[in-house]
């Protein structure tokens, strides 16, 4: 008795939502993105992400250091985590606020927890400008895309 062969077939990937067009492989192409995280693990897989969409990319551990890079560097983005040691992501966001304004603006904080900016006087920060931890690639995409497309798309 021979039984009909049935074929395995994977669904089709969801369509993408219509604010998010398709888009090339690379299309952060010129765009300069500065990732500023203590953890080493969350900072490669960030680094790696944004990489290959494109970007370019530089990493720091902490607040210092990112200032140190943004003295000779300057991005179109910066996504700076909330607790680190030494300088956070809350007195770096400070600091560019009293020294560099425009740049100030280009920073959208990583958080395991939204809490954090009440608490620290950074009330006044959009909730739109914080990516809750662990990042959803979609979510990460989406609030990137936003950005840019809010800023103009390159640098200030």
């Amino acid at each position: 008795m021979s039984h009909p062969i049935r074929y395995l077939s994977m669904p089709s990937p969801p369509p993408r939502p219509a604010d998010l067009p398709a888009r090339s492989p690379e299309w952060l192409h010129g765009i300069r993105i500065l990732i500023v995280e203590d953890d080493a693990d969350s900072r490669e897989l960030l680094r790696q992400i944004v990489t290959s969409f494109g970007a370019t990319v530089r990493v720091a551990e902490e607040g210092h250091e990112a200032l140190a890079i943004a003295a000779v560097w300057t991005p179109d983005l910066i996504l700076a985590d909330l607790r680190m040691p030494k300088m956070d992501g809350a007195e770096l966001y400070t600091r560019l606020q009293a020294e560099r304004p425009a740049m100030a603006e280009r920073v959208l904080f990583l958080s395991g927890d939204i809490t954090q900016l009440a608490g620290r006087g950074l009330a006044p920060v959009a909730r739109e400008r914080v990516l809750v931890k662990p990042v959803e690639l979609a979510e990460l995409e989406r609030r990137i895309q936003e950005f840019i497309r809010e800023s103009g798309g390159g640098a200030v």
